[in-house]
């Protein structure tokens, strides 16, 4: 027996996108097994989607965030800060999204859907969702993928 799927999934973004969103691969920093397909993206994790789009948004020049079911972690945001004034929740029914990999919160949809509905977020409320890189993850992140000068 496996998750059961819920009913909308959550793409956050820094961007006030009109219309369809159109399957892509992500561009993280790697090749993250779980981010390797052309796809559109989502979480059923409300807040993480909301992190993410935190994380996206203008000054913050790189971050990360987990997704693995229960992980309760918040984004992490490596080098710089957010600056934006506000950030986006895409609202999605999950008709068309598969939940990817297994034991993730992540759904991908082959298909370019629309959103059922779209909130604009003040970023300073929701800086709670983020936190600075410790020193150790800092280094950490910079002997995994070089100093960006």
């Amino acid at each position: 027996m496996g998750l059961r799927k819920p009913n909308y999934v959550y793409h956050g973004s820094p961007k006030n996108i009109k219309g369809k969103f159109i399957p892509k691969i992500p561009r993280d920093l790697g090749k993250n097994n779980h981010n390797i397909m052309n796809g559109v993206y989502a979480s059923s994790a409300r807040n993480k989607a909301i992190g993410m789009a935190v994380c996206g948004a203008k000054g913050v020049i790189s971050s990360g965030m987990g997704f693995d079911i229960g992980e309760k972690r918040k984004g992490v945001i490596y080098e710089g800060w957010p600056v934006q004034k506000y950030v986006y929740l895409y609202i999605f029914d999950s008709e068309t999204f598969e939940r990817y990999p297994k034991n993730s919160t992540q759904f991908v949809s082959m298909k370019a859907v629309k959103p059922v509905k779209v909130e604009k977020f003040e970023t300073k409320n929701y800086l709670k969702l983020v936190r600075k890189a410790s020193k150790k993850e800092l280094h950490n992140f910079h002997k995994k993928y070089g100093v960006k000068k």
